[in-house]
């Protein structure tokens, strides 16, 4: 082929891909990775934000006894791992994920050295606080998922602040539902952010999860949810308004929206990829949240 019949061929597909963009516009790019620092500069200070924020929280952690509070979550816990027995008591009490996952650690002990390994070692104060302690640094791993978004420097500011917060690091060291609640919030954040960024629609698994999770653990999640969804209706009208301010040729386009959409969509992979994600999602949220409550652990005790 020569050279003027491959800028002739160059120059035809740039003109279709022209056509394309005129009659379906593209969705604003997302914007390149914020590295404004290096990426040894980077890690580094993830490194030393977590090692501060593991200090303040393992630091004697089995100083103070057990509070009134914490000691009914653990009358719970105590129970369920030597009898097997959980019953959700919804006028009283909030969800079970706290309990079943702090009784991770005592089964596995007794399945590998016995019963008498499992109260001496799995029911301490420090075992059952270790819970709250690992959802607490998770917390803080999951605001690093943001820097994309948020930048490294904001990023990095955020996970140091949240390292140091006196209420965060109390509540991480405090046998209560907290911060498994925060922890879930933040999971459905973060997963939201990645499924549009990424335009990646397998990330509505671990959002719906997250919700699951979150509702499993404290009634109060229905007012979250509803805090984050006006959340998100604002930011999509806010966007919209700023688009149509800023964009004159796309006020009165017809079709612009429906177009959006359409890009939006066959970014994702097309309909059926996102529909089929999105049944996952849904099925992944129901499992999760009958499973916690059902009776599916009341024979724990032969684990």
């Amino acid at each position: 082929m020569t050279t003027h019949s491959t800028k002739s061929a160059r120059k035809k597909a740039r003109a279709r891909a022209r056509a394309v963009e005129t009659e379906h516009p593209r969705l604003p790019a997302e914007p390149a990775p914020a590295h404004d620092i290096p990426d040894r500069v980077w890690m580094l200070g993830v490194i030393v934000i977590f090692v501060i924020a593991a200090a303040l929280r393992f630091y004697d952690l089995n100083l103070v006894p057990l509070h009134h509070d914490e000691g009914v979550n653990g009358n719970f816990l105590v129970r369920l791992v030597r009898e097997g027995n959980y019953r959700y008591d919804p006028e009283n009490y909030h969800g079970p994920t706290l309990y079943y996952f702090s009784a991770l650690l005592p089964w596995i002990l007794k399945l590998l050295f016995g019963a008498a390994a499992r109260d001496e070692y799995g029911l301490t104060t420090f075992t059952i606080r270790l819970v709250t302690v690992v959802f607490g640094l998770g917390t803080i791993g999951l605001v690093f998922l943001l820097r994309r978004k948020l930048g490294s420097v904001a990023t990095l500011a955020a996970g140091l602040l949240l390292a140091i917060s006196p209420g965060a690091v109390y509540l991480s060291r405090y046998y209560i539902h907290e911060m498994l609640f925060v922890f879930f919030t933040l999971g459905i954040v973060v997963a939201g952010v990645w499924f549009y960024q990424y335009r990646n629609p397998s990330y509505l698994i671990p959002a719906a999860a997250s919700a699951s999770l979150l509702f499993a653990t404290k009634e109060t999640a229905f007012i979250s949810v509803g805090v984050l969804l006006i959340a998100l209706v604002l930011t999509v009208v806010y966007t919209r308004v700023f688009q149509i301010a800023t964009s004159a040729h796309v006020k009165g386009r017809r079709g612009t929206t429906q177009g959006r959409w359409r890009t939006l969509i066959d970014d994702m992979g097309g309909r059926n990829t996102v529909l089929w994600n999105a049944i996952v999602a849904l099925f992944v949220f129901v499992a999760l949240w009958v499973l916690f409550y059902s009776s599916f652990f009341k024979n724990a005790e032969g684990i």
